[in-house]
C-alpha cells in the first residue's frame, strides 16, 4: 500500500514540476510546498510503520525519500527564480524609458506627474530647476519606477 502511495506521490511532485513551468516562479512555489507537504506526511507514515514492526519497505522509502528531494529543489528553484524575475523585469523598464520622451503633466518642482510612451509616471525635475507642466521632457534617469527628467533641450531649440 505504502508503494503505491509512494508512486502516487512521484505523480503529484512530476504534476507539480509541469505547473511549475507552465506558472512560473510562483505557481513553482506553491505547486512544490503542497507536494512538499504530501510528500512529507508520507515519509513520516513510511518511517512511523517501519520503526513498529521493525521492517521498512524499501521501495516506498526510496520512492518518498526522492519525492522529498525532487519536490525541495523544485521549491529551491521556484524561490531562486522568483528573485531573479525580480532583479530582471526591473531591467527593461530602465531600457525602455531612458532617454524617452514626453510631457510634464504637472508642475515638477521639483516633483510631479509626467507622461511618457503613454503612461502616467511619477517624476522629479532632474538639477532641481522647477519644470512647468506642458513642457516637453527627456527621461534622464530611473530609479525604480520613478523618473528624473529634464526639458527636452531639442523640443526647447526650436521654440
Amino acid at each position: 500500500m505504502l508503494t503505491l502511495g509512494a508512486m502516487l506521490l512521484i505523480l503529484v511532485v512530476l504534476a507539480a514540476f509541469l505547473v511549475g513551468l507552465h506558472g512560473g516562479p510562483h505557481a513553482s512555489i506553491v505547486s512544490a510546498a503542497v507536494a512538499l507537504v504530501v510528500a512529507g506526511v508520507l515519509l513520516a507514515v513510511v518511517l512511523v510503520r517501519a520503526a513498529s514492526t521493525g521492517s521498512l519497505d524499501l521501495v516506498a522509502g526510496a520512492i518518498t525519500a526522492g519525492a522529498v528531494v525532487a519536490t525541495a529543489s523544485l521549491l529551491i528553484f521556484g524561490l531562486r527564480s522568483l528573485g531573479a524575475a525580480r532583479s530582471v523585469a526591473s531591467r527593461p523598464i530602465r531600457e525602455q524609458l531612458w532617454t524617452r520622451t514626453g510631457v510634464a503633466l504637472t508642475d515638477l518642482a521639483p516633483m510631479g506627474a509626467v507622461r511618457i510612451a503613454g503612461e502616467t509616471w511619477s517624476a522629479e525635475a532632474a538639477g532641481g530647476d522647477a519644470i512647468k507642466a506642458g513642457t516637453e521632457v527627456v527621461v534622464v534617469e530611473v530609479d525604480g519606477l520613478h523618473l528624473k527628467v529634464s526639458p527636452d533641450p531639442l523640443r526647447q531649440e526650436s521654440h
